[in-house]
C-alpha cells in the first residue's frame, strides 16, 4: 500500500498566517539567539556547513529584524 500526496494540497493546507505581535517578537528573539549562536560556532564547526569565520561574523552583527521572512516561520 502506498499515500501519495499532490503538492497542490500540501500547499492549500499550509496557507501561511500572519504572526501576533508576540509572535514576530518571539521569532525576533529566536533569530537573535540564532545569530549568535552562529558567531560562536569553532572553525570546525564553521567548516562543516561551508561558512567561514568571516562570513559568519558578519551574518552575526544583522539584527534580527533584517532576517528572511523564512526564517521568522
Amino acid at each position: 500500500m502506498s499515500v501519495s500526496f499532490s503538492q497542490t494540497n500540501i500547499r492549500a493546507n499550509h496557507a501561511k498566517k500572519p504572526l501576533s505581535f508576540w509572535g514576530k517578537l518571539g521569532a525576533m528573539i529566536a533569530v537573535r539567539r540564532q545569530l549568535r549562536h552562529l558567531a560562536e560556532l569553532d572553525d570546525h564547526m564553521l567548516n562543516d556547513i561551508g561558512v567561514t569565520r568571516a562570513e559568519a561574523l558578519k551574518e552575526s552583527m544583522k539584527t534580527a529584524w533584517n532576517a528572511p521572512d523564512h526564517w521568522q516561520r
